[in-house]
C-alpha cells in the first residue's frame, strides 16, 4: 500500500476527501498527512519490533577513537535508517559499558553486532501494522481538520487497540526463540 492510500484511508477515518499528493501545500489535508506520516510509521516501528523490520548488523569500528572515555566507535547502521537499538552482542540488556553520540556506537569492545529497528518501505508493512498506522494517522490529524477533540480522542484510543492488536499478532506468530527439552518429555518454552 502507497503513502497516498494510507494516508487517504486515515481521512476517510474523518470524513475527509482524498488526497492525490503529499506535496500539495495548498491543501490543508495533504499538509497534515505529510507532517504526520514520517514520524507515524517511525513511532510505530519503534515502539513495536514488528519482525517485518528488524534487521542485524556487525558494526565496523572507525578508524578514529573517541577522543575519551571509551577506546572505539562504531558506525551505527544508516541505510535503511536505523531507528531502535534493542540487541547487542547478544544481550537484551547490555553487560558492558557503551554509549550512543550521534551516529556512533562508543564501547570499549572491538566487536559490535546489534539486532536492531530499521526504516522499512510501505510494501513490507504488514496488514495489522496499516491498520494501526490509519487509526494513528487519524487521531494526529483529528483536531486540525475536524476541529473535534472527542473525535481526536476516540481515534487516539483505537489506534492504541488497533496497535496492540498487530503487535499480539506479529510476536505470536513468530518461533520461540529458545526451546527448553527435557528428558521424556515436551519441549518447554
Amino acid at each position: 500500500m502507497s503513502k497516498i492510500t494510507i494516508c487517504n484511508r486515515a481521512l476517510g477515518l474523518l470524513g475527509e476527501r482524498a488526497i492525490t499528493s503529499l506535496n500539495d501545500t495548498d491543501n490543508e489535508r495533504s499538509v497534515e498527512c505529510k507532517l504526520h506520516y514520517e514520524p507515524s510509521v517511525r513511532y510505530l516501528l519503534a515502539r513495536g519490533r514488528f519482525a517485518f523490520s528488524l534487521d542485524r548488523a556487525t558494526l565496523v569500528p572507525d578508524p578514529q577513537a573517541p577522543a575519551f572515555g571509551f577506546s572505539t566507535k562504531h558506525r551505527l547502521p544508516t541505510d535503511p535508517k536505523y531507528l531502535t537499538l534493542f540487541e547487542i552482542n547478544g544481550y537484551d540488556e547490555c553487560p558492558f559499558e557503551y554509549e550512543i553520540e550521534g551516529q556512533f556506537f562508543l564501547s570499549n569492545k572491538d566487536t559490535i553486532q546489534i539486532r536492531y529497528v530499521k526504516r522499512v518501505e510501505e510494501a513490507q508493512f504488514t496488514a495489522e501494522f496499516e491498520e494501526a498506522l490509519v487509526s494513528l494517522l487519524a487521531s494526529r490529524m483529528a483536531l486540525k481538520l475536524t476541529g473535534s477533540s472527542s473525535t481526536k480522542q476516540a481515534h487516539e484510543v483505537e489506534a492504541e487497540r488497533l496497535y496492540l492488536e498487530a503487535v499480539t499478532i506479529d510476536w505470536s506468530s513468530r518461533p520461540p526463540r529458545k526451546i527448553y527439552r527435557q528428558p521424556g518429555r515436551a519441549a518447554f518454552l
